[in-house]
C-alpha cells in the first residue's frame, strides 16, 4: 500500500513540474517583446532620418487600436521589424499590443536576429508605412478623428506627393521644411494642452 501512495505522489509532482516547465517555456518569447519595449528613442535628433521615424511614431501612439490593426495588416512584417528598431519603447509597445501574440513573437525574434540596422533603412521603412497609412486614409479605411493632429500632419506633408496637378510644387520636402512643419504642429498640439 505504501509504495502505491509514493508512486502516486511522484507522478503528481512530475506532472506539476512538467506543467511549470511548459508554461515558462511558452512565456519566454514574451520576455523578448518586453525587453524590446524598453528604452528611449534610439535615433539622434540631429540625424537627417530622425523626422520620418519620429512623426510616424507620434502618429501611431495617437491612433486608436482598430486603426493601428488595419494599418498593420497592409504593411510587410519585415518593414514593421525594421521600423520598430528605430523608435522608442512606447511606440514599440503600442504596435506589439495590436499584433497577435504569435506575430508579435515572430517580429520580436526577427528584430533580435536582425542585429544593427542602418538609420537610413529604418527611415525608408517608416516612409513605406507612412505611404500605406496615407493610402488607407484616402480610401477612408482609417478615419482619423478631428483631434489627431499627428495624422493630419502626416497627411498634409505626404499627400502633396500624389498631387501632380501643380507641377511648380516640389513633391519632396527638404529636411528643413519637414522640421518646420513638424515643429509648427507640435506648437499647435502644446497650445491645445
Amino acid at each position: 500500500m505504501l509504495p502505491k501512495k509514493i508512486n502516486e505522489e511522484y507522478k503528481e509532482k512530475k506532472e506539476q513540474k512538467e506543467l511549470l516547465e511548459s508554461s515558462t517555456s511558452q512565456e519566454s518569447p514574451f520576455v523578448i517583446v518586453d525587453r524590446l519595449c524598453e528604452g528611449a528613442f534610439p535615433v539622434e535628433s540631429s540625424s537627417e532620418y530622425y523626422l520620418p521615424l519620429k512623426m510616424l511614431e507620434k502618429a501611431l501612439i495617437s491612433m486608436d487600436d482598430r486603426s493601428i490593426q488595419r494599418l498593420l495588416r497592409d504593411v510587410d512584417n519585415c518593414d514593421i521589424a525594421i521600423f520598430l528598431k528605430g523608435i522608442s519603447g512606447e511606440g514599440r509597445q503600442r504596435i506589439f499590443n495590436n499584433l497577435s501574440k504569435r506575430l508579435a513573437i515572430m517580429i520580436a525574434e526577427d528584430m533580435e536576429f536582425m542585429g544593427d540596422v542602418r538609420t537610413k533603412d529604418k527611415a525608408e521603412a517608416a516612409q513605406k508605412i507612412i505611404r500605406t497609412l496615407i493610402r488607407l486614409m484616402e480610401c477612408q479605411d482609417i478615419v482619423s478623428d478631428g483631434d489627431n493632429d499627428f495624422l493630419h500632419m502626416l497627411h498634409e506633408i505626404y499627400n502633396d506627393e500624389g498631387n501632380a496637378s501643380n507641377p511648380s510644387q516640389n513633391a519632396e520636402y527638404t529636411e528643413s521644411e519637414l522640421e518646420q512643419v513638424y515643429n509648427e504642429y507640435l506648437n499647435v498640439i502644446q497650445r491645445k494642452i
